[in-house]
């Protein structure tokens, strides 16, 4: 079986997890992160276009801190992209709304980025992940299709990450009549 997964690394606040002696201040940690893999598969962010990628979060409640994904342009001009946390849609298994403080952005997608970069994207206010539940990062941007700026895909299920975080195999698309599983 192939998948279809977006490259995506979320770093929380560690003061929860076991072991860790850094100070509140700098414990920070890798949440779950796919970026080492090979990018491939691709998704064109416009105006009339969310993609979504879900992620589980370990045993404990944690405070969230960054969000970090590769992002590149279609063509030499700018463009912005917001990224927004939702919870998860219960049994149907889709984004459910966007969660407390979890409008993150937007950012800029320079002019001429036409190769991958990392992009981070921070909450205005504090964002808390309950334990042992799926949230989804959904992008959008206002792009027209020929300013659009790429959201780097890959096919490989490597991940890393403490106990318990995984980042979903499947990505999902909301063109305005609601999410909808892509083919891989």
């Amino acid at each position: 079986m192939n998948y279809n997964r977006i490259k995506t690394l979320a770093v929380i606040a560690a003061a929860a997890m076991a072991g860790l002696a850094l100070p509140l201040t700098q414990a920070q940690v890798v949440a779950v992160s796919n970026l080492a893999n090979n990018s491939g598969n691709n998704k064109i962010l416009v105006n009339t276009t969310l993609w979504a990628s879900s992620f589980t979060t370990g045993g404990a409640a944690q405070t969230f801190q960054s969000l970090t994904v590769p992002l590149s342009r279609q063509t030499p001009s700018g463009d912005s992209v917001t990224a927004y946390l939702y919870n998860d849609n219960g049994p149907s298994g889709v984004p459910g709304t966007v969660i407390p403080n979890g409008i993150l952005g937007p950012i800029s997608v320079p002019a001429g980025a036409t190769t991958e970069s990392l992009y981070t994207f921070t909450p205005l206010s504090t964002v808390t992940f309950d334990a042992n539940e799926t949230y989804w990062v959904v992008l959008a941007s206002p792009g027209i299709i020929t300013e659009a700026s790429i959201w780097s895909g890959t096919i490989n299920l490597s991940e890393t990450g403490p106990l318990g975080w995984s980042i979903g195999d499947r990505i999902f698309l909301n063109t305005g009549s609601g999410w909808c599983p892509c083919r891989p």
